[in-house]
């Protein structure tokens, strides 16, 4: 069947439709500096599972060939039970990759549901549309990039300095060699140090930078006329959809608490770290985690705001001409502000009485706490891990499950 050509009614939304079928913030792989060092990464199939495995080899799997060469992989203070390297190079490196593509696919599906709705003004689509390219562009741009891999090389110096502060068991690992006060890194150290941790870093820190283009995007969309009712079933004048977007980030919280975590286990296991500070740290983690991924969804406070105060200041404005009419059907007069002889504007017919009471129960925020669980289990389960190795299990799952459901 032929396409019906675009009529200037709808162009606006041809065109914001064309913005988003193009739309991509996560799914481009390593880009920029790290992609021109790394060549393996840039030479590997476009399919980000290769990219994961390929960048799963260049980290964890070059770290253990070289533990095994230099006869540290094993023992108590060996690479292979070092939960921290595992979960930073073989769990987060390969999520940050993996879930790209996933994340892309269902921030397009929020940026159609926009117009399918549809809840943005038609004079708005072409601001909206501008927005979504403006977002792309920037996710390719190289600069952030560059100050990206600028970040993570620097994270790596402050690792190569701390070689000096290290003792106990530390002094032992594998990332070192010589003795005590006099160590040095070992070849795995220098790979964790130039490569490894590098490459993590970059990748962390670039999915940062592209889920905060997404919360610009949301507030440039936010500030945009848009079709918003009180009255909707949804209870967030349209806007409930939102409610699953910190559900899509799921991925990267993982990612950030597994490499939070090992840090943690090292705290916990060095005695350096109090059970009581551990606790702590659990519920200001996964507080953080919510509330940094809820952002996008804050964005939409002020519209529904304003729309909860306009629709009940009208829906109140109705209920005075319409109760002051049967007022006066009843008794001839009103008892308050009336003169014999004022006119009185007629009664509508329709009562405002539901629309109040929808707009009265309106939520300021689009929040599901469908989404939140899921996020804060991504948040809480590595700390809950780290935590067993030290706690009972059966206590800190309490403790997990109760914050969860605050």
């Amino acid at each position: 069947m032929p396409q019906k050509p675009d009529t200037p009614e709808t162009q606006p939304a041809s065109d914001y439709t064309r913005s988003v079928e193009g739309f991509t913030l996560f799914a481009s792989g390593l880009s920029g500096p790290l992609a021109e060092r790394f060549r393996l990464l840039e030479q590997a199939a476009r399919t980000a599972p290769r990219r994961a495995l390929t960048a799963l080899a260049l980290g964890w799997g070059v770290l253990l060939l070289l533990a095994l060469l230099s006869d540290s992989a094993f023992g108590p203070n060996g690479f292979l039970l070092d939960v921290s390297a595992f979960a930073r190079f073989a769990i987060a490196v390969p999520l940050l990759i993996l879930m790209d593509r996933h994340v892309d696919t269902r921030l397009r599906g929020f940026l159609v549901h926009f117009t399918d709705a549809p809840l943005i003004a038609p004079r708005s689509l072409p601001a909206a549309g501008q927005a979504v390219i403006t977002a792309i562009d920037r996710a390719k741009a190289p600069a952030p990039a560059w100050i990206c891999a600028l970040i993570a090389y620097l994270l790596s110096a402050l690792y190569i300095i701390n070689v000096k502060s290290a003792s106990g068991a530390d002094a032992s690992s594998w990332r070192f060699t010589g003795t005590e006060g006099e160590l040095v890194l070992s070849l795995a150290g220098w790979w964790a140090a130039l490569v490894a941790i590098p490459l993590l870093g970059f990748l962390m820190l670039s999915a940062l930078w592209r889920y905060l283009l997404w919360v610009w995007l949301m507030r440039q969309i936010a500030g945009l006329e848009l079709r918003l009712v009180a009255s909707h079933p949804d209870g967030a004048g349209g806007l409930r959809f939102l409610g699953q977007n910190p559900n899509v980030f799921t991925s990267l919280a993982f990612a950030m608490s597994v490499t939070v975590a090992g840090y943690i286990l090292k705290g916990l296991s060095s005695g350096a770290l109090s059970t009581e500070i551990y606790g702590w740290m659990m519920s200001a983690w996964a507080a953080i985690i919510v509330g940094l991924f809820s952002l996008p969804l804050i964005a939409f406070a002020k519209p529904l705001t304003a729309l909860k105060v306009r629709t009940r200041l009208a829906a109140a404005a109705r209920a005075t001409v319409n109760q002051r009419a049967a007022e006066r059907e009843i008794f001839g007069r009103n008892f308050a502000g009336w003169q014999s002889g004022d006119a009185e504007e007629p009664p509508a017919d329709k009562d405002a009485v539901k629309i109040d009471e929808a707009a009265k129960k309106l939520s300021s925020l689009p929040f599901s706490r469908s989404a939140i669980v899921p996020l804060g289990a991504a948040a809480l389960l590595p700390l809950v891990l780290v935590g067993a190795t030290q706690l009972p299990f059966k206590e800190l799952f309490k403790a997990a499950k109760g914050l969860l459901l605050l």
